[in-house]
């Protein structure tokens, strides 16, 4: 039986209690496949309503339930969960959108009380099974996390890999109380079953299995362009699209502005094997041009919400014959599009990945090829 007609089943049985209130799901009570159309038809009346004629709209999706390995709530008085409309906490149990051994972790760190008023947590459940929180609370409940040390030694034994503050350093005992040291990558997620490694605070998709499609995606796009082909990437983060890419015979150059995320990058890279055609480059390219002697064949761009802003700019005076945009907000995406468009380049397809089931949100792959080249 298919893994979605499983879930279907088991949430006829067994709804989600919060779903009235939590503000994590969108959809109370609609089938699947018609939260799928409202996706597609949502992406094709932005089109429309910027006059814009795109070719058919794909969809793909990995499930409506089960997915995530990443989970980000908050704790406030006691209570540990996600926000309700009227911006309360909601204590939550369980959620159908977590994987398995992520519900397992939640639950374990559920049993912990914290002398804390409110601060935020990410917890992650790694390839391997490895446990990791990041704790992201006000300096003076860190400082009394840290000399009261028991909080930390539970979640120890319970097998939690442990991150503190901003900058995820990692408690160590000391001689009256706990001290904070350097982080320490692990290999929290990973990208066509390369292990990536990275800080429990960085930035990931929230699901390896939904990240893959997105990188499948764009390997097909690419391996329809040729072969060994001089890709540009812009906003490489940890290496979800750049090693797969390396992986197939590419050369890469990287562009991004985190300085962290260029280490994680190439020490990714390295350990894979795959640094030989990897260039990286670290700065602001929304105001810094690029280099005007670059060549690419394709860029591949995936921008935050905001979207690309000026450096779709950048985009079009280097004249990269094909790009690649992948996007999480499609307001965003058809605001860069026009610009693109207007500026020689044509759409050859469009698929949306179905990452945020049961949400309003979804991501959108686009493939452009400059016209007038």
């Amino acid at each position: 039986m298919p893994v979605s007609e499983q879930t279907r089943i088991l949430m006829s049985i067994e709804s989600c209690r919060y779903l009235s209130v939590c503000q994590g799901c969108h959809f109370e009570k609609m089938a699947y496949s018609e939260q799928l159309e409202i996706k597609k038809n949502h992406l094709a009346e932005l089109f429309q309503n910027h006059q814009l004629q795109p070719p058919p709209i794909a969809i793909r999706s990995l499930g409506e339930n089960y997915l995530r390995q990443r989970f980000d709530f908050t704790i406030h008085n006691g209570r540990m969960g996600l926000y309700s409309a009227d911006r309360e906490i909601i204590d939550i149990e369980s959620c159908q959108q977590v994987a398995s051994e992520l519900q397992k972790a939640f639950s374990d760190f559920r049993s912990i009380p914290f002398p804390i008023k409110k601060g935020s947590v990410r917890l992650r459940v790694g390839p391997s099974g490895l446990r990791g929180v990041w704790l992201d609370f006000a300096n003076t409940d860190i400082k009394n996390l840290l000399d009261e040390k028991n909080t930390l030694e539970r979640l120890w034994k319970l097998g939690f890999h442990i991150e503190i503050g901003q900058k995820g350093k990692v408690p160590i005992p000391g001689t009256e109380s706990y001290k904070l040291s350097a982080p320490q990558p692990h290999v929290w997620f990973k990208t066509q079953d390369i292990p990536l490694k990275s800080l429990i605070l960085n930035f990931t998709q929230p699901s390896w299995n939904t990240a893959d499609a997105l990188t499948e995606i764009i390997l097909k796009w690419v391996s329809t362009l040729g072969t060994q082909l001089t890709v540009a990437e812009f906003g490489s983060g940890i290496g979800q699209f750049t090693l797969p890419l390396l992986a197939s015979g590419h050369n890469v150059d990287s562009f991004e502005s985190h300085i962290l995320a260029t280490e994680l990058l190439r020490l990714n890279a390295t350990d894979s094997q795959l640094d030989k055609n990897l260039t990286i480059y670290c700065d602001d390219y929304h105001k810094k041009p690029l280099p005007s002697d670059l060549f690419y064949d394709v860029a591949v761009v995936n921008p935050p919400r905001s979207g690309l802003l000026q450096f779709s700019d950048q985009l079009i005076r280097v004249k990269t014959k094909n790009v690649i945009y992948i996007s999480c907000f499609p307001e965003s995406l058809i605001e860069d599009l026009e610009k693109l468009l207007a500026s020689g380049y044509q759409i050859k397809e469009i698929q949306i990945v179905d990452q945020f089931p049961q949400t309003k949100h979804y991501e959108t792959c686009v493939l452009l090829e400059r016209i007038d080249f």
